[in-house]
């Protein structure tokens, strides 16, 4: 049998919460030690799941905070004897010995990112570098309720194995027992936090993730709402701007200031007459001929 596959990987419970990839792991030198089941970040399947949710800039700032916090995780003494950064010494040559010059510079960036979050900071870390949902935050800090489920067609299991009559797999209902947020306005608190704390963190970090050149602006309507955006390329079908960086910062200076940070507006209409009255002509737009195609 391969060695690959002696790898225990995670449970049923694990997988259903986040994806996982086995991968080769390696020690600080580079070299292969084994392989391992490694957790894919919580942010990565809400992208997925969600369109539009997150958008490619701030994807690749959550990226970046989080591979530059994963570098701070990593050192010989934390592989030799799982502890963390600098062992479980408290003299200062111990952190000096395992501070190689990669991980100081990841330390800076994490300190870079996290300097201009603010209030959002517990909120952002906790979905960014800990893999917890809106819903596991909302239920830590307001509490949580019981919610029964019910599964039709779970499979019947006798000795851990499925019960198979006639050649196919024996079901039945059962109920299943949840622990939920006390109201759906809660996890909404949680993710409105995030997402404020997340454009901070991309306009931080912009000029290390993002290819300096033209950007777009756009209007992205919701469920009852309506909000602008910025990013290196709108989702098709959405009124948008585009021009240098300078005009669009410029741009989105004026609505903040109007407008107010969150950019919320009730409607589409509202959002691109407020978007139309910042710019006062400085991006490139379609005419109405094109926009009408």
């Amino acid at each position: 049998m391969p060695i690959d596959e002696l790898v225990e990987g995670p449970t049923p419970e694990q997988s259903d919460r986040v994806n996982y990839q086995k991968t080769t792991h390696t020690d600080e030198m580079g070299a292969k030690v084994g392989f391992g089941y490694r957790r894919e970040p919580w942010f990565e399947t809400l992208n997925r799941a969600s369109a539009n949710a997150i958008t490619r800039d701030e994807l690749l700032a959550l990226r970046f905070y989080r591979a530059a916090f994963d570098r701070c995780e990593r050192s010989p003494t934390k592989s030799c004897l799982n502890v963390g950064v600098g062992g479980g010494l408290r003299d200062p040559g111990s952190s000096i010995v395992s501070s190689t010059p990669a991980i100081v510079e990841a330390r800076r960036k994490v300190r870079l990112c996290e300097s201009v979050l603010g209030s959002w900071l517990v909120t952002v870390r906790a979905v960014a570098l800990q893999d917890r949902s809106f819903s596991d935050i909302a239920i830590e800090r307001f509490g949580g309720r019981k919610q029964d489920w019910i599964i039709v067609d779970e499979p019947v299991l006798k000795d851990g194995r499925p019960v198979k009559v006639g050649g196919k797999v024996l079901t039945a209902p059962v109920t299943r027992e949840k622990i939920v947020p006390r109201s759906g306005r809660h996890r909404e608190t949680i993710r409105q936090e995030f997402y404020a704390g997340l454009r901070l963190l991309t306009k931080q970090v912009r000029t290390l993730v993002s290819t300096p050149g033209i950007e777009e602006i756009w209007v992205e309507p919701g469920v009852r709402s309506a909000s602008i955006r910025r990013g290196v390329a709108a989702p098709n079908g959405l009124y948008r701007l585009w021009g240098n960086s300078d005009r669009i910062d410029d741009v989105l200076s004026r609505l903040r200031a109007k407008h107010g940070d969150g950019l919320d507006f009730a409607t589409p209409a509202d959002a691109r007459t407020a978007l139309d009255e910042a710019d006062g002509g400085m991006l490139l737009r379609l005419s109405e001929q094109e926009l009408s195609r």
